[in-house]
């Protein structure tokens, strides 16, 4: 069980903190399909911090990220910057239209926070950005505002750094500027309807290149006849469009992502939600992993999962100690022949995390074969010793 729980930590560290800087993002997305890669909207809903900022980059690389979003947009002098919106108002102490202003007269604004306070940093310029990340384990998804799709993916090529990057498009015009300006980069592309799903096919490009975005108003039918088309999808959890500035409960991610396929996920919360997709997984393959070891008599890898207070409360009323269960499988009083979940979900709760499930367990008891159709919660717990099993209870359906 010790050797379980530090598997996946030292896989979750494989794929965060590895040697990234000589991977490309096509390798890194390659490396394990079921990897969730999580990217921080405009790097993050942190609110001391100004959207869009180096600091913003520096906060996040101490916690190790994997991918950012960014906004670009351009100045009168040609200059690219870091900038959601066409005007300065909302994250500055400027006012107009950045397209307006000169490279002099943009240099010396000051970024407000999340909170709206003016902080002594200073927009970021996009070359700055990427000789940032040059030789740092961070990819960045490109959001390009305005028609600087020549300058932003000229850039990324010089810079040896498309490969690091992947280029959202959400017109098919702007996707073949994208084609046209970046042979390296990954271009995602909006699919929402069976219209973008033919302007998709006709692009008539290698699948390794494309990505789909996808939103929950997608009709799984165009999702499907997508895949073979394209490597990966992505799409946007929008929290504080959506939930008013929180991170959304652990059953939400896991939807959202097993519904629409996702490679990758982006986040206004890109620090919490990484852990809750780890707990998540963890969680819900320790708990199918323990049916197998009923099934396989595995009793003493059930005896280091099985916490020493653990409820165990069968369909039957039987509420049994940990002792009464491991007894009933060495006894053979019960035999556990065929177990199939159907369906799980993982709810998190710090850390507690409550798995409820529907299943068909076939067993013998008593030498009485049985074929039983259960919902069950099961309740774990993260503790110093290791992930322990502290409740479970089931039911006939």
């Amino acid at each position: 069980m010790k050797w379980l729980s530090l598997s996946v930590l030292l896989f979750l560290q494989i794929i965060t903190i590895g040697q990234l800087r000589n991977l490309s993002l096509l390798e890194i997305l390659s490396k394990d399909k079921d990897q969730i890669l999580v990217c921080g909207h405009r790097g993050g809903y942190y609110p001391e911090i100004p959207e869009n900022s180096l600091s913003m980059f520096n906060y996040l690389g101490e916690h190790s990220p994997l991918m950012v979003e960014i906004d670009i947009r351009k100045d009168i002098d040609g200059v690219l910057w870091l900038m959601h919106d066409e005007s300065l108002e909302r994250t500055t102490n400027g006012i107009g239209l950045l397209s307006e202003k000169t490279t002099k007269e943009l240099k010396n604004l000051g970024l407000k926070n999340q909170n709206g306070l003016i902080t002594n940093e200073h927009i970021p310029k996009f070359a700055d950005i990427l000789d940032f990340i040059a030789e740092k384990p961070i990819y960045l998804m490109l959001d390009i505002k305005d028609d600087s799709w020549s300058e932003t993916l000229r850039m990324i090529e010089q810079k040896k750094l498309a490969k690091k990057c992947l280029v959202l498009t959400f017109k098919p015009e702007n996707t073949a500027k994208a084609l046209r300006y970046s042979p390296n980069a990954l271009i995602s592309v909006l699919i929402k309807d069976s219209t973008d799903r033919e302007n998709l096919l006709n692009l008539k490009l290698p699948e390794s290149r494309l990505a789909a975005y996808v939103t929950d108003e997608t009709p799984k039918e165009i999702i499907r006849q997508v895949r073979p088309h394209v490597s990966f999808f992505l799409s946007d959890a929008r929290e504080l469009w959506n939930n008013h500035k929180v991170v959304q409960n652990s059953v939400f991610y896991q939807k959202m992502c097993a519904e629409l396929s996702l490679n990758i996920l982006v986040t206004d919360f890109p620090l919490e939600v990484p852990d809750l997709l780890l707990k998540t997984k963890q969680i819900n393959n320790l708990h199918l992993k323990k049916f197998d070891w009923l099934v396989n008599g595995n009793i003493d890898s059930l005896a280091i999962l099985l916490h020493d207070d653990v409820y165990y409360v069968h369909s039957n009323g039987w509420l049994e100690t940990k002792q009464d269960v491991l007894e009933d499988l060495k006894t053979k009083k019960l035999i556990y022949s065929d177990i199939k979940v159907h369906q799980s979900s993982v709810r998190l709760f710090g850390e507690t995390a409550i798995v409820n499930g529907k299943g068909t367990f076939t067993v013998i008891m008593d030498s009485k074969p049985l074929e039983i159709n259960l919902y069950y919660t099961e309740v774990y717990n993260f503790l110093p010793e290791g992930i322990r099993l502290i409740s479970r209870h089931a039911c006939k359906y």
